[in-house]
């Protein structure tokens, strides 16, 4: 009797097993098939759309160097290489106003995104402890809250004000910066004491039109009332304008009392504006800055549950290794990086690359997820490892193998990353260089 039941039971557990193995085989062996169907249809045409999505280094950076150098690796085809760079956005943003508002007016056959770096990096899923996607929902909930809580009745009109803000956004996203600044005038003359609500776009609206002494004479007269209200955007005017006079003010290295908190609650901003500084020839205020980075970078504990830039300040400390040809601990630093981005993964960038990742397989587009220079490419094939339609790139031994010859400055303009940051011509040649030895195989 035990001997009949026994049987039964493994006969119907082999059957389980049996099936499950035959339905994941068949699930893989049509997504072979239909992914081989694309590459086959790509070599088939004589015109190549490629999409080209990211932020600042994106924007007018390794798309314009890409179609040349697919030309030297023997393409003949019609390549035609579209830049949706757009600098300061987020993956939200490059979803919602490149990818599901112009797809269908590009129509690509291939898209390649170098994405994530301006998510918010302090909304982490924690692969190790934090599982629950309940918990997930609620932080994002949390933060979606605080956003519109910066706007809560606290404006004399707020009908008014809202409606200004958000017009001056449309305006700013369709390049219209001179109607744009209009309204932050507007805004600024009406709502004086509003004005850290809108002052950045402000700010970035005159970026966008290269008006350097309006950034300046901004920035200048918010800081007599609020000093610190933005490190970054402070920092990096002064820097352009060479005002070393205000920065000792704001940054002075003979009061540590003042300037450690000040470092502590903007080590991101100085991150990233370090090569600015160094520029100045301000190495008193360089010199702190490193050895904070070193450390709370050598605190974990401390600094993961302190500070959002917390990859960063790994990536920069790995970095600083690497450059000066300690490359045994330069590759400890890295490990330690890429660890800590495999198991705390940004939200946004996850759930945002699998919108992605689902919509081109399901209009049959090529996507080419490339990762930032120096970086490992493994955390971004974690992210998409349910999508098997997809190509990766990595910029992680191309980049370190020609930093190994060359001083970093000729390949990147700045580090505002940690371990990257903008590239010079020879940097974004490299990444276009990289990509096509990728393409060329795809589309040949």
């Amino acid at each position: 009797m035990f001997k009949k039941i026994f049987l039964i039971f493994l006969g119907i557990t082999l059957s389980l097993v049996f099936l499950e193995l035959f339905l994941q085989s068949t699930s893989f062996v049509i997504k072979n098939i239909k992914n081989y169907k694309t590459n086959q249809e790509l070599k088939k045409k004589d015109s190549i759309t490629i999409l080209c999505i990211g932020e600042s280094t994106t924007d007018g950076q390794w798309p314009i160097f890409l179609e040349e150098a697919l030309k030297a690796r023997g393409v003949t085809k019609k390549i035609k290489v579209i830049d949706e760079g757009h600098g300061a956005s987020n993956t939200d943003k490059l979803l919602t106003e490149v990818i599901y508002a112009k797809l269908n007016i590009y129509n690509p056959d291939i898209i390649v995104s170098m994405i994530g770096i301006n998510d918010r990096i302090d909304i982490v899923r924690n692969i190790k402890h934090l599982r629950s996607k309940v918990v997930a929902l609620m932080l994002l909930i949390i933060e979606h809250l605080k956003v519109k809580s910066l706007y809560a009745d606290t404006v004399t009109d707020k009908r008014d004000f809202d409606l200004n803000l958000e017009k001056a956004e449309k305006l700013f996203h369709e390049r219209k910066y001179q109607e744009a600044v209009k309204i932050y005038e507007y805004l600024n003359k009406k709502y004086p004491n509003k004005k850290l609500n809108f002052i950045h776009e402000w700010i970035i609206n005159y970026k966008s039109m290269n008006d350097t002494k309006k950034i300046e004479l901004i920035v200048l007269e918010t800081i007599k009332e609020y000093p610190y209200f933005d490190v970054y955007e402070t920092i990096e005017i002064l820097c352009i304008t060479k005002n070393i006079k205000v920065l000792k003010q704001l940054f002075p290295i003979d009061k540590p009392e003042i300037l450690k908190p000040i470092i502590e609650n903007n080590i991101g901003e100085f991150l990233k504006l370090r090569e600015n500084l160094v520029a100045l020839k301000m190495t008193d205020l360089v010199n702190v800055i490193d050895k904070f980075i070193y450390d709370i970078s050598s605190d974990r504990a401390i600094a993961e549950s302190q500070y959002k830039y917390f990859p960063n300040l790994l990536g920069f400390k790995a970095f600083s290794d690497f450059i000066q040809a300690d490359y045994k601990k330069a590759d400890d630093g890295f490990k330690i990086e890429t660890d800590y981005l495999l198991t705390h993964i940004v939200l946004n960038t996850e759930n945002n690359y699998k919108k992605l990742a689902q919509l081109c397989k399901d209009r049959q587009i090529k996507l080419i997820a490339m990762q930032y220079p120096v970086r490992s490419v493994k955390p971004l094939q974690n992210i998409l490892k349910d999508f098997n339609n997809i190509i990766f790139v990595s910029n992680e031994k191309n980049f370190k193998e020609r930093l190994k010859t060359t001083n970093y400055k000729m390949i990147f303009k700045d580090l505002f990353a940690g371990d990257f940051g903008h590239c010079t011509d020879l940097g974004n040649q490299m990444i276009a260089d990289n990509l096509a030895d990728t393409l060329v195989k795809l589309i040949n």
